[in-house]
């Protein structure tokens, strides 16, 4: 299906109908792009494009977490646990359309600081990782749960890279930034007497990629807010699956010494946020051998955007009478199928389209995030027929389209007008 569109399917029952079920398989997953297997070291995806092997791709980190709601701190005496998945236990399905390994297991945790210190591991961590492969998809979809029964510790996923990176490239909004993995501040600020120790977590708003020539690891997010490099050379993008704290705020922490976060003169005790129970996650993962800024923000979109889907079937009320939330009919009679908007070879990024909250047009946002301009596109749909115009985000200012505004300027964001008329 093209752009923004949809189709209608018409369903007729049939007493032997032709269908197909996801079935058990062995050994791997694959699609076009990848594949994942599993054996006595973790788990291993191979890119089919390049054929590199990524060695125990994907592992599970837990660690002392003695920070509360508004930052995570280092316990004074921390002990950090990594479950490579070696043991864990491994399910294969496979259907025409859609490949799917189903990792899940238990960590011996302990169940609290005084736990940690003393490096004793009566919690339970158990874990259930699903990685799935859809057919012509370049992201490698991961979604999951873990069931939590101890406090005050931190849990990330951790996806590990084979070269040392000294910046990071994350989404905003409309554009990429690049962050340092480490920065000297780091080392000396108590000596400089900071009110608290630079950190190199960071928003995760969307998406992340360690960038180096011909190898680009990129880590995009549904849930997960938060990132920061790891391991020896800062090889490693670690995502915070869930921090269990106490308090929504503590005095005198490691990383904030001194200086109480929130009320002086009370801590507010937090038992809920000790994320006791399950905790679920969706993520992807993509590698790339170059990184185009415009094609990860595409790609995030493909992927974080569900397909909306509804099924309407007419019966007798009079037998299968509805006590609740009719559907009523709509008024104008509908095709059966419509490509509502396209934009045909355009390098930018789709935006969002929303209605004008001061007409009856249409708005659309595209942007492009990369260093130079790009091919803007033509609008191809059932909705390009309309008069449409660049305007601003007060649509105070309108520009018509012509041959200057087939180009997309490097950090632009352009918001075009798309009438709709009076009705």
């Amino acid at each position: 299906m093209k752009g923004i569109s949809y189709k209608t399917y018409f369903i007729k029952e049939e007493e032997e109908a032709a269908f197909t079920l996801p079935v058990p398989t062995s050994h791997f997953i694959e699609n076009e792009f990848y594949k994942i297997f599993h054996d006595e070291k973790g788990v291993h995806i191979l890119d089919k494009r390049t054929q590199a092997i990524h060695e125990q791709a994907i592992l599970i980190e837990d660690a002392g977490d003695e920070g509360d709601s508004f930052d995570y701190s280092y316990p004074d005496y921390d002990w950090q646990i990594t479950d490579q998945l070696e043991h864990a236990n491994i399910d294969y399905t496979a259907s025409p359309y859609e490949q799917s390994m189903k990792i899940s297991g238990c960590m011996e945790v302990p169940r609290n600081l005084q736990e940690r210190k003393e490096k004793k591991q009566t919690g339970i961590l158990n874990y259930e990782i699903n990685l799935r492969l859809e057919t012509q998809s370049p992201v490698i979809k991961i979604s999951g749960t873990f069931n939590n029964d101890s406090e005050q510790h931190r849990v990330r996923l951790i996806f590990t890279g084979q070269q040392a990176n000294t910046h990071s490239f994350a989404g905003t909004q409309y554009s990429i930034i690049k962050r340092k993995t480490f920065s000297e501040e780091e080392t000396y600020w108590k000596e400089k007497e900071y009110f608290e120790e630079p950190s190199p977590i960071y928003p995760l708003l969307n998406h992340v990629s360690a960038v180096h020539d011909k190898q680009v690891m990129t880590v995009y997010t549904r849930s997960s807010k938060e990132y920061e490099f790891v391991g020896e050379g800062y090889k490693n993008i670690g995502v915070t699956i869930f921090r269990a704290y106490g308090a929504l705020g503590y005095p005198d922490l490691n990383r904030r010494p001194g200086r109480p976060s929130g009320l002086d003169y009370r801590v507010f005790e937090t038992p809920t946020c000790q994320m006791l129970g399950d905790n679920h996650f969706e993520l992807g993962l993509s590698y790339q051998t170059e990184f185009e800024e415009n094609t990860v923000f595409n790609q995030y979109v493909e992927y974080a955007t569900d397909s909306s889907v509804y099924q309407k079937q007419s019966f007798d009320k009079s037998i299968n009478p509805i006590d609740y939330f009719p559907t009523n009919p709509l008024k104008n009679q509908l095709p059966t199928e419509c490509e509502f908007l396209e934009i045909e070879n355009g390098e930018g990024v789709f935006g969002s389209l929303v209605k004008s909250d001061q007409s009856n047009a249409y708005l659309l946002r595209v942007f492009n995030s990369k260093a130079e301009e790009v091919d803007a596109g033509q609008l191809k749909g059932a909705i390009s027929k309309n008069t449409s115009v660049v305007t601003n985000l007060e649509e105070t200012e309108e520009k018509a389209m012509n041959e200057k505004t087939t180009r997309l300027q490097s950090g632009e964001l352009r918001i075009i007008k798309i009438n709709r008329g009076e009705n």
